[in-house]
């Protein structure tokens, strides 16, 4: 325990010395260069200070006007307020002239196109499907061969469509009509 308590002493008056050493060679680096300070040139710096006392009197006669010219101001303004009326009448014309006929005619002409597509989509849909329903629960088989298909001796030629599959037309001739 007292060997701790004289280690931390002992460390405390190291520390202690290299600060009084530090601080020694900080005064002896501030002489040197107070020493040396003469030896700089003379700045020349010129005296505003009559200018700026002619600028600080300026802003204050304005600071003093801007507060009497905000009282006066303020009281314009209140009366322009009180002048406004407190309901203000508003007129509305819902009505179509010349110029919004065309956009009626385009409206109705979208629209009529729009349904036509619509009706034209959903039609052929149908149409599919009932080809597809029909040709599925007939099991309609072709009549001849497929030019494609060999006899069992040769390669047999796949055509495929798109996705792999065969098309309609190779495989139903009802399709071929």
């Amino acid at each position: 325990m007292e060997n701790q308590l004289k280690e931390r002493l002992n460390s405390q008056e190291e520390i202690t010395d290299q600060l009084v050493k530090h601080s020694q060679e900080q005064a002896e680096r501030i002489a040197k260069l107070e020493t040396k300070a003469d030896s700089y040139p003379k700045v020349y710096a010129p005296d505003h200070s009559a200018e700026l006392a002619a600028i600080r009197n300026e802003l204050k006669g304005l600071n003093d006007n801007y507060k009497k010219n905000f009282e006066a101001r303020c009281a314009i303004l209140d009366k322009r307020i009180d002048a406004v009326p407190k309901v203000i009448p508003v007129e509305h014309h819902h009505h179509f002239n010349a110029k919004s006929k065309w956009m009626f005619i385009i409206y109705f002409l979208l629209v009529v196109v729009g349904s036509i597509f619509c009706g034209l989509t959903i039609g052929f849909g149908w149409e599919v499907h009932t080809l597809s329903d029909m040709l599925n629960t007939r099991n309609i088989q072709p009549v001849a061969p497929l030019p494609d298909e060999h006899p069992a001796t040769e390669k047999p030629v796949h055509r495929k469509g798109g996705m792999g599959r065969k098309s309609a037309a190779h495989s139903y001739p009802i399709v071929k009509q």
